[in-house]
């Protein structure tokens, strides 16, 4: 049996996050943190803009670890009702 790295345990649970914001499981509005793509490129409906970062700090904040990631997943897996379903 291996052992999930840190880094991707953090990952795992930040789309986690993402996707219980999106679904309203969390009492967040998404416009705090995200916004969303309005290029209609292909995939889901929840496809996020990638804003500018003036610092090297921002990079590591929580919305911008997860942008690239969260853009990546196909529409069934966005689209789950669940977050067992989801990941």
């Amino acid at each position: 049996m291996s052992i999930t790295s840190l880094e991707t345990r953090r990952l795992r649970k930040n789309l986690i996050e993402v996707f219980k914001i999106f679904k309203g499981f969390d009492n967040v509005n998404y416009s705090q943190f995200f916004s969303l793509s309005s290029t209609g490129l292909r995939g889901h409906e929840f496809k996020l803009q990638t804003p500018q970062i003036h610092s090297d700090i921002q990079k590591h904040f929580f919305p911008f670890t997860v942008i690239d990631e969260w853009n990546g997943p196909p529409v069934t897996v966005v689209n789950s009702h669940t977050v067992d379903t989801f990941f």
